[in-house]
């Protein structure tokens, strides 16, 4: 069994909208420290990141209301970009957002 991902939910009541998006957004930086590590030229989460995955999906329970953006990325340098590099990059988001959302 892999080790959770350790963090306080914070107590927002009273927050103000702009409250509550930043304590979410310092939550979930917070989470994502070590971000999410796909093998090369793969978009399946791998089992090692599902912590993270948890973890998120317990951040976002906790903010029902927030939209968030997921964004994937992939490595190499702005001028190697292709349509290629961009499809696994959405692949990888949309594996993260899956992913959560199954949790």
């Amino acid at each position: 069994r892999e080790p959770e991902c350790e963090f306080d939910i914070p107590d927002t009541e009273g927050f103000s909208q702009e409250e509550l998006l930043r304590a979410l957004d310092d939550l979930l930086s917070k989470i994502l420290q070590e971000g999410i590590a796909f093998e090369p030229n793969s978009h399946d989460v791998p089992p090692s990141n599902l912590r993270l995955i948890r973890a998120i999906a317990r951040a976002l329970k906790a903010f029902p209301d927030a939209i968030i953006l997921i964004e994937g990325h992939t490595k190499g340098k702005p001028e190697e970009n292709s349509d290629m590099k961009r499809k696994l990059s959405q692949a990888r988001a949309e594996a993260v957002r899956t992913a959560v959302r199954m949790e």
